[in-house]
């Protein structure tokens, strides 16, 4: 495939011939005149010598033409037959000021309409039977003037160019059905709006050539890119060519639509500017299409997708930056990454990123593509993916400053890499609509300033995986929040919650969180669950953590099982993994039901001596490891399994308990009858 840097030079040479052609000698030169040879163009009825709102005459059927530019000459008829590359100038002299109604009347001949003065307004009508046809191709509107054409439909004989000239604004007012639409080039100088249905296909489309240009596409203006060749420099769409001229395109209304072919060119050599606005729709409708936003040095490229307008991109390399300074600004509106589409930056063809800055809240609707433009900005985005029942992948590989909320629903977005970071934003939502999945890995980060809430309607999962990967809150964490919310931790990913955080947190909701390390032959590598406050296992419904393998959780405050009444909780400890807890009442049961599953793991105090209430059962041989400060059990052991006391502070096992797995003692143990010690045998050669 041709090297992307390689495109801008290939596509000037492309462009020169279909762009830049001479323009042709006309044939005649006609001006419209309503008062015979009497200087100028105005009739002596008009008021302060303007054109009045009313038809004088139809261009096909009345002597309203001179061929003298002043007005001085007869006025004849439009020439029939013979005036192929004639040139139709509104008006004679200098006096046309005001607005003038004029109807076509049958086939009008004509190369171009030129309008140096006043606001015209071409009307379609009828002769005979005979529809009212327009060949014109080429059209200059003078800065101050306007043309405008209502349901006026074009007539040629095979597909030509489309040429729009001159700082005036001219307006194409809807056609019908049955116009052939199909021409070579669009070229766009000056201000263009196709509106109220109108619809064309080019086959290339240039909005700033060699004078500022803008393209406005509202109520139902649709323009649909005619893939006819693959040359060089054909079938694209180029805003802002030239260095110093502007090129716009903007696609505002329902059902206004932009749909290009191959590449859309946002500055090439000048300043290029697509605007999506609340109902128009712009795409890239092949696998081969690219979006290129400020291709060559000195140029800028500039995307807004403002509220209600949608953007789909489509393939690889489906958004590239080139070498001068570029933009998707996402004000509200929906992108969508149509499965397969990248957002290229570095290491790729060309070389930085794609920016983006977000403001109120925008959609990403993804198939599996990749993002490393960085983000920024105020606003807030919602990631889905490209069909609810497929969980889909977006990656996103750069640095975002976005302080707005995240919410993840129906698709898996992956932050992986060292350069991968999600800091400042609000909140992080996962599981709104659809099955939903955050992916931290490879050492990336994601910390928001407040929250981070998984399984918030649906189900919600997060998965933080690997050396130097990290979800940090900046407030609290819940797991299961009116949905299934799943947190695994694993391969030496660490998860800081800041406060509190809570698992099963509404009715028929599911909190389970795994921590697990990876116990390699040579270096065992950890995971870690820290939370500043309180752990909060089933609050309201069910929540479960599974500690094992080298996983590690601590708790700065409490745990606290079952909080209210429906709630469950359970505290698996299983081999290899360690919990560290203290404080009065530090591992509780509140008005539901909960327990601590000892399965060979570790019980470690924390920052203070841990008293725990909350009965435990064990399986395996578990480990009460004390450290500087005591642990007290108030709660009853069952199980089959059986304890290893150690550390220089003392246990204490002040229940009656059941378990049969035995007691060995390395440390120093504290009873207060036999029976606080099971059924099992008691080993105190190594301890006290």
């Amino acid at each position: 495939m041709t090297s992307i840097k390689e495109f801008p030079n290939r596509l000037v040479l492309g462009l020169a011939a279909c762009l830049l052609a001479a323009p042709v000698a006309e044939a005649q030169t006609l001006y419209w005149d309503i008062n015979g040879p009497t200087s100028g163009a105005s009739n002596s009825a008009d008021a302060g010598g303007t054109w009045a709102t009313i038809n004088h005459a139809a261009w096909g059927s009345a002597a309203s033409w001179s061929t003298s530019p002043n007005g001085t000459s007869s006025t004849q008829l439009w020439p029939s037959g013979a005036s192929v590359g004639a040139s139709a100038v509104f008006s004679a002299g200098t006096n046309a000021t005001g607005t003038h109604y004029v109807t076509l009347q049958g086939l009008i001949t004509v190369n171009q309409i030129q309008v140096n003065q006043g606001n015209v307004v071409l009307f379609r009508g009828t002769q005979g039977s005979n529809t009212s046809f327009l060949s014109a191709t080429r059209f200059h509107v003078a800065p101050g003037a306007s043309l405008e054409l209502q349901a006026v439909p074009r007539h040629f004989a095979s597909p030509t160019d489309f040429l729009k000239s001159g700082g005036g604004l001219m307006i194409w007012n809807s056609h019908p059905s049955t116009d052939n639409r199909i021409m070579n080039t669009l070229r766009v100088g000056g201000p263009l709006n196709l509106t109220n249905g109108l619809e064309f296909r080019p086959q290339t489309v240039e909005v700033g050539t060699n004078e500022n240009g803008s393209l406005d596409l509202t109520a139902a203006g649709r323009i649909v890119q005619n893939n006819m060749s693959t040359s060089p420099g054909l079938n694209n769409v180029v805003l802002g060519r030239d260095p110093g001229i502007s090129g716009s395109l903007l696609v505002s209304g329902r059902s206004s639509v932009f749909d290009w072919a191959s590449n859309m060119i946002v500055g090439l050599g000048g300043n290029g500017t697509l605007t999506i606005n609340s109902g128009g729709r712009v795409s890239g409708y092949s696998m081969f299409t690219r979006m290129i936003l400020a291709a060559n040095p000195g140029s800028s490229g500039e995307v807004v997708l403002n509220s209600g307008g949608e953007l789909t991109l489509a393939g690889p390399e489906s958004l590239v930056q080139g070498q001068g300074t570029a933009i998707l600004r996402l004000a509200g509106g929906r992108l969508n990454l149509f499965p397969g589409g990248n957002f290229v930056g570095a290491g790729q063809p060309f070389s930085g990123n794609v920016p983006v800055t977000l403001s109120g809240v925008s959609t990403i609707s993804s198939g599996n593509s990749t993002f490393s433009g960085p983000i920024s900005g105020n606003g807030s985005v919602v990631f889905q993916g490209w069909f609810p029942d497929i969980m889909w992948n977006l990656t996103f590989t750069g640095n975002h400053s976005y302080t707005g909320t995240t919410t993840i629903a129906s698709s898996q977005v992956g932050f992986h890499g060292g350069n991968a970071r999600l800091s400042g934003a609000a909140s992080v939502v996962v599981g709104t609509t659809g099955n939903a999945s955050l992916s931290v890995s490879n050492g990336g980060r994601v910390q928001p300033v407040g929250f981070v809430r998984l399984g918030a309607a649906t189900g919600g999962n997060a998965t933080v995986s690997g050396l130097g990967s990290e979800l940090i809150t900046g407030t609290f964490l819940e797991v299961g929040n009116g949905g299934a919310g799943t947190l695994d931790i694993t391969s030496g990913g660490r998860v800081v919650s800041t406060t509190t955080s809570a698992l099963g947190v509404l009715p028929s909701s599911l909190g389970p969180v795994n921590v697990e390390g990876f116990g390699g032959a040579i270096t065992p590598v950890g995971s870690s669950w820290e939370v500043g406050t309180s752990l909060l296992v089933g609050y309201q419904s069910t929540g479960i953590v599974n500690i094992e393998n080298g996983g590690t959780v601590t708790v700065g405050e409490h745990i606290e099982l079952g909080s209210i009444a429906g709630g469950s909780g359970v505290v698996e400890l299983e081999t290899g993994g360690t919990l560290r807890v203290g404080g009065t009442n530090g591992i509780r049961v509140g008005s539901g039901i909960g327990a601590i599953a000892l399965k060979g793991g570790t019980l470690k105090p924390h920052q203070s001596a841990l008293t725990a209430t909350a009965p435990m059962s064990l399986t395996n041989v578990s480990t009460l490891e004390t450290g500087p400060f005591s642990i007290t059990l108030n709660g009853t052991l069952s199980g089959a399994g059986g304890l290893l006391v150690t550390g220089p502070q003392p246990v204490f096992l002040n229940a009656v308990n059941s378990y049969s797995g035995g007691t060995t003692v390395i440390g120093k143990l504290v009873v207060p009858a036999g029976h606080a010690l099971g059924s099992g045998s008691v080993d105190v050669s190594g301890g006290s």
